[in-house]
């Protein structure tokens, strides 16, 4: 009881401590919360900004009005109690703070803090009495920003004050902190030595009484141990309230466990037992255990090399007064022995019968007649069975035609191999695949095979050996083979060991050229998101680091902030981009409203809303005579169309000149899809243009024709205008010569086609 007094102590006035490093964390908050708004109320003249001061200044006013009570001959605990909830510290803290000072007030380190403390609200009324002086001189004159300007400096300097004086506070409130813990430590520490000492004389005696108890209980033990050895069975006991099982060593021994095998209870003997047998048995025992009758089964245990033997269990159940089973003993041998005599019985049993219903059957066949033609029943047994083998060699032959026939027809190579490990078979789609024909391997070795591979392999790619497909298969993965010839192709193989008395082992080789290039696009793609992704992500970290390690002049934090938004921008139109860009491939535009719908007027409404750059022309619309304008497509996708082309006109122009949108059915000549006439769309500029290799990238994801990186933009913008107008069974052509401009001409069908 002592002891957990000396520790409750210990924990309040550590708690105290704790408390008020939090009050310094709140008390600085409130200060620098408290400089910000004034100079905010120093720029805008806002009353709100005046009395969001005081509010963040009641904070360290508080603490500071608890102090000056603290340190009274006889405090008024209520007005400390204000002081500190004004302060934000918890009500349930307060007391251990006061208890904390006033015990422990005059111990040099608390010492030293509370005069820092002092210090601290000097400078802390000297920042107020200059907070009241600007906010007279904002109320008599709010334009006169340069007069206040001292007041400001002043402010900054108090500030700076300031800062030094929170961190030496928290350094020194640490350090009684943890002097405090050595100190309450040590008083711990001596108790628990004077109960240690007093329970050791106490014990001592128990010992020695148990000690005799024990002795005599494990020569008791070893007698039975002997006992049931000798007899070639273990014994277990099943208590079925605690779910306990009691097994003698002989049962772990069988198996190859550690005596404490069983010690779980009867989990661990259920997860012993065979997955086949798991259900029977402790079915058997719960229901030979209610009806407290004995019982005896086979089953299968699990060694601790993964495999089984077999074991016959004995027992019967035990009851209370109640007729409740209360637990479960018997004995168990090993039978493994018998049942496997028992087992090779059986199966020889059911090959002579197999055999001889075999015989039977053939024999019966015979009686049938051959190819329709009845065989007199007295005809020679040698001439029936001769007759059989006959017909049974043509079904082979059959059969050995149409597997033939099956390899001949599958894309799939494959190669087999005898019980020499020697090649014997090479399918047709083999030698396509890797041209070497049946000449060629015929009668190699496994190792001689796989070198004879690496010839036609991609160098870095070779085979080396088949174990290494079988190591592959073995944990799941895919083996590739990469060929440099006769044509570039990448082969999944798969080996597969045979039962039969011929084929030892199958090589499977399925052209997988296809897959492979679609990962490789899959991952370049997933890369150059990241890439693009994490270049404004650069910016933006770089910035908010800089602004949340050092204190930054206003207008440079303004411009650092420019800079976040402007790249945070960035990053949300890659993302809006790849997600429409995404789903319009994932969804194949089910989610679009087709609609008729005028292009014509769909083009000036686009024109009318763009945010053309200023100093620049809004786009101009040419519909020429007679061309027809309706065509049938979701609105809303093929404004993003115009959008996109348009944005690009003036991004990609970036000196200016006239960006037009022409309507015409004989722009290009006359070209349809799917038999189709249609209408196009022509969105022109004067731009930087673009160079033949550039052309004929237009419309790759992230690709930008500005290396520079001068020019804003994801690389996205064609690649969506691109899966729209496929959407729309329409077509995309693009024209354009360096220096000179763009063009870039959208075909969509008429409603009427």
């Amino acid at each position: 009881m002592l002891l957990w007094v000396v520790a409750a102590v210990s924990f309040h006035f550590l708690s105290a401590g704790r408390a008020y490093v939090g009050g310094e964390s709140l008390w600085s908050k409130g200060q620098k919360d408290a400089v910000q708004w004034l100079y905010t109320y120093h720029r805008d003249c806002r009353p709100e900004s005046f009395a969001a001061y005081r509010a963040a200044m009641d904070i360290p006013m508080g603490d500071r009005n608890a102090r000056l009570e603290l340190v009274k001959a006889e405090p008024d605990m209520e007005v400390i109690r204000r002081g500190f909830l004004q302060g934000r510290n918890h009500t349930d803290d307060i007391p251990g703070m006061v208890r904390l000072v006033r015990y422990f007030g005059d111990i040099g380190p608390l010492r030293e803090v509370l005069a820092i403390w002092e210090r601290a609200d000097s400078l802390l009324q000297q920042m107020d009495a200059v907070a009241h002086t600007l906010d007279a001189m904002v109320q008599a004159r709010c334009e006169d920003e340069q007069a206040r300007r001292p007041l400001i400096a002043e402010l900054m300097l108090l500030n700076a004050a300031l800062t030094p004086l929170q961190q030496q506070f928290s350094d020194t409130l640490g350090a009684a902190n943890r002097f405090m813990q050595r100190l309450l430590l040590g008083v711990m520490a001596a108790t628990a030595v004077v109960f240690l000492g007093v329970g050791l004389v106490l014990a001592w005696g128990g010992v020695r009484r148990s000690i005799g108890y024990e002795q005599s209980l494990a020569y008791s033990e070893q007698r039975y141990e002997l006992a049931v050895a000798g007899s070639n069975q273990a014994v277990w006991d099943y208590r079925l309230k605690s779910r306990q099982l009691f097994v003698t060593e002989t049962l772990p021994r069988w198996l190859g466990y550690r005596a404490q095998k069983f010690d779980a209870g009867i989990p661990a003997f259920e997860d012993c037992l065979h997955p086949d047998d798991r259900a029977s048995v402790m079915e058997a025992i719960w229901m030979h255990t209610q009806a407290g009758t004995p019982f005896e089964l086979d089953f299968r245990l699990r060694k601790a090399d993964g495999s089984y033997l077999w074991f016959h269990m004995a027992g019967r159940a035990f009851h209370d007064d109640k007729g409740k089973p209360t637990r479960v003993v018997g004995s168990v041998r090993d039978v493994t022995e018998r049942r496997e005599l028992q087992s090779a019985m059986q199966a020889e049993l059911r090959v002579r019968l197999v055999a001889i219903a075999s015989l039977r059957q053939t024999l019966s066949d015979m009686t049938e007649g051959n190819g329709g033609a009845a065989v007199p029943r007295n005809t020679d047994d040698m001439a029936a069975i001769s007759d059989a083998i006959s017909t049974l060699a043509t079904q082979l032959r059959q059969s050995k035609e149409q597997l033939e026939a099956v390899l001949g027809l599958s894309p799939d190579g494959f190669a087999s191999f005898d019980v020499d490990g020697r090649l014997v078979y090479v399918s047709p789609a083999f030698t396509h695949l890797t041209s070497l024909t049946a000449i060629d391997v015929m009668g190699l070795g496994e190792k001689a095979f796989a070198q004879v591979l690496d010839q036609r392999c991609a160098p870095g790619h070779y085979l080396g050996s088949l174990e290494a497909v079988a190591d592959a298969e073995r944990t799941g993965q895919r083996y590739l083979l990469a060929l440099a010839t006769p044509v570039r192709r990448v082969l999944a193989l798969q080996w597969r060991k045979g039962r039969g008395t011929q084929v030892q082992s199958v090589l499977c080789l399925r052209d997988v050229t296809h897959e492979s290039e679609v990962e490789r696009l899959k991952s370049e793609f997933l890369t150059t998101a990241a890439h693009e992704l994490r270049t404004p992500m650069a910016s933006i970290f770089g910035f908010v680091e800089l602004m949340h390690t050092r204190d930054m002049p206003p207008a440079r934090r303004a411009q650092a902030l420019e800079v976040v938004y402007r790249q945070s921008c960035v990053m949300v139109s890659i993302i809006d981009d790849l997600l429409n860009l995404g789903r319009l491939e994932s969804e194949k535009g089910a989610d679009m409203e087709r609609q008729p719908l005028d292009l014509a007027q769909l083009a000036a409404e686009v024109i009318a809303g763009i945010d053309v750059p200023k100093g620049r022309d809004v786009p101009r619309l040419q519909v020429e005579p007679g061309c027809p304008s309706q065509v049938v497509g979701d609105q809303a996708h093929l404004r993003r169309v115009l959008v996109n082309l348009l944005s690009n006109a003036y991004k990609y122009s970036p000196d200016g000149g006239e960006v037009s949108v022409t309507l015409a059915s004989g722009l290009a000549p006359a070209v349809t899809v799917d038999g189709r006439s249609g209408v196009w769309v022509a969105v022109r500029d004067q731009g930087i243009g673009l160079s033949p290799e550039q052309l004929a990238r237009v419309g790759e994801r992230f690709y930008r024709a500005d290396a520079s990186g001068s020019i804003q933009g994801t690389g996205l913008g064609v690649s969506i205008v691109k899966e729209i107008v496929a959407l729309h069974h329409g077509a995309l052509e693009v024209d354009s010569t360096m220096g000179k401009g763009t063009e870039v001409r959208v075909f969509l069908p008429l409603a009427s086609s």
